[in-house]
Formats: structure tokens, C-alpha cells, sequence
């Protein structure tokens, strides 16, 4: 419920951006879309540090996708 506070204050903070703004708003989407897919990996790797084999190459793709995007 807190994150979904925090992100709800956040929006309407950020919600309200003259049509010149637009770029800095994209870019700062992007970044939680970035964080979200870094999160995201990071926890497949804490729930299965070693998959089992035939799910070995989906598990190391799925990690740096998630390392990669966030650049």
C-alpha cells in the first residue's frame, strides 16, 4: 500500500508537464521501466542462484536483459 502511495504522489506530481517537458517525462518513465526489469532479474537470480539445467539459458537471458536495459 506504500509503494502504491508513494507512486500515486510521485504521478500527480509529474503529471501535470507543459508539452516542452514531454522528453524529460519519457526519459524518466523509462527509467522505472529500467529499474523494474533490474529488480525483476535480480529476483530470479536470489529464487534460483542455480535453475536446473534445461532452464539454465531462459535464467541467464532473463538476467542480462534486465542488466542490459537499464543502461
Amino acid at each position: 500500500m506504500a509503494a502504491v502511495l508513494v507512486g500515486g504522489a510521485s504521478g500527480l506530481w509529474r503529471a501535470r508537464v507543459e508539452m516542452t517537458g514531454m522528453p524529460e517525462l519519457i526519459a524518466l518513465l523509462h527509467s522505472f521501466v529500467g529499474l523494474a526489469a533490474v529488480l525483476a532479474g535480480g529476483n530470479g537470480h536470489l529464487e534460483a542462484p542455480d535453475p536446473p539445467a534445461n532452464l539454465t539459458a531462459i535464467h541467464h537471458a532473463e538476467v542480462f536483459i534486465a542488466s542490459s536495459s537499464a543502461r
